[in-house]
């Protein structure tokens, strides 16, 4: 098989798009808040987005200011948006780890 096979025979395998796996296996729906928390040049950022707009979830956007801050955004996350959907990279998992173990 070629390459031209290959990309020609492509549409017939069953790839799918992370955030439609995503939303079979944590059962996201239109009652879930997703916070969309990679910044834009990172590849999560588009299943975070897309996440939420492929449930009619709400998706959650914080400035850069917020987010500098672990205890005022674990605060407005968890008290005042109620999140339900946090993905982050592992160096913010560790950040807010601690906060989040307190509120």
């Amino acid at each position: 098989m070629d390459f031209v096979d290959f990309v020609a025979n492509l549409r017939f395998y069953n790839c799918k798009p992370p955030w439609i796996s995503f939303s079979s296996i944590f059962e996201v729906n239109s009652r879930d808040v997703v916070y969309l928390a990679s910044p834009y040049t990172f590849d999560p950022f588009i299943v975070q987005m897309f996440l939420a707009f492929h449930n009619g979830a709400e998706l959650l956007i914080t400035t850069q200011a917020t987010k500098l801050i672990p205890e005022r955004l674990c605060r407005k996350l968890v008290d005042q948006h109620k999140i339900t959907i946090l993905q982050v990279c592992a160096c913010q998992g560790i950040c807010y780890r601690t906060k989040l173990k307190t509120i």
